[in-house]
């Protein structure tokens, strides 16, 4: 993985279409500004430099841009911080919040500049949970994520709505929530929002944020999963997301005694009752479905 030093030449590099055309576009217009009778005097005083070549001294200039970047980086340039990510993707990546300052002021903080490389997670489980959304998550949706995550579902859940879509990831761990932010400034991901939220307040959020459409919900609600479905309730009847819970705090169903048998029906009834019919993802891990969509084979990875 590169270091992050050169993530501002990577997000030139990867805008580069849009940010080259820009530029062009403006080297044109001031270029097409010269009348004919300054360009004649312009040629006589400078000799035989045509307007093409003018242009091509130009995108000489654009195509070195980068290259300036990273030695002005080397020459102690400042670090890509939020307040830059903002200006170039015209999104913010940290939310607006109760404290935001602060925390991107905290987020902000890298100890001696020290390398930002971040250890992969291998991320199978949420690979294979991409798989089973493709067909019941649209590009351009919107997803909110209350389970813990780690930087793998966040790149595939990122992957899964597409750059028209939106991505609120719901993280109280700030030092979890820095190394997601800087992952996702390393690698130009613009369709993610971040907000810090205490443990107390997250079955608040959902129906706070007063989203138009949501496509999916994840959540660990701790063993509070009916606190969480309590705080998203209005969103949950009006949008019927695709839901994603990790039930009984993580305790397989197998394992539970009387008593957690007893919470699993009582909650999966709960979830019924909305609408929705549960089905079963991995030991821990359940996908709520709307009726509508129920008979969908979740095994299916094609997207239309």
């Amino acid at each position: 993985m590169k270091k992050l030093v050169l993530c501002k030449l990577n997000v030139h590099k990867k805008m580069a279409p849009d940010f080259s055309v820009r530029q062009r576009a403006e080297t044109e217009a001031n270029l097409q500004k010269v009348s004919y009778v300054e360009h004649k005097a312009w040629r006589e005083k400078m000799g035989s430099v045509s307007l093409n070549h003018l242009v091509y001294k130009a995108l000489i200039f654009l195509a070195l841009f980068p290259f300036a970047l990273i030695h002005s980086i080397d020459e102690g340039g400042d670090w890509f911080s939020e307040d830059e990510y903002c200006e170039f993707f015209l999104e913010d990546l940290v939310a607006p919040q109760e404290g935001r300052d602060e925390l991107i002021a905290f987020l902000n903080e890298i100890p001696e500049k020290k390398d930002l490389s971040i250890e992969e997670d291998d991320g199978e489980e949420d690979y294979d949970l991409l798989e089973r959304l493709m067909n019941h998550i649209p590009a351009g949706g919107t997803v909110v994520d209350f389970s813990g995550p780690s930087l793998s579902s966040v790149r595939t859940l990122s992957f899964l709505v597409g750059p028209r879509g939106r991505v609120h990831i719901f993280e109280e761990d700030r030092e979890l929530l820095r190394t997601i932010y800087w992952d996702l400034i390393e690698r130009n991901v613009c369709n993610v929002q971040l907000y810090c939220a205490p443990s107390g307040d997250v079955q608040e959020e959902v129906d706070f944020l007063e989203l138009e459409e949501v496509a999916l919900i994840r959540f660990d609600g701790n063993g509070d999963e009916d606190l969480v479905i309590l705080g998203a309730r209005e969103t949950i009847e009006r949008c019927k997301p695709v839901l994603i819970l990790t039930m009984l705090a993580g305790i397989p169903i197998e394992r539970a005694d009387v008593f957690l048998e007893e919470e699993f029906e009582k909650r999966k009834a709960e979830i019924e009752e909305l609408g929705y019919q549960l089905h079963r993802l991995s030991e821990v891990e359940y996908i709520a479905l709307p009726d509508r969509e129920i008979g969908t084979d979740l095994t299916l990875n094609q997207r239309e």
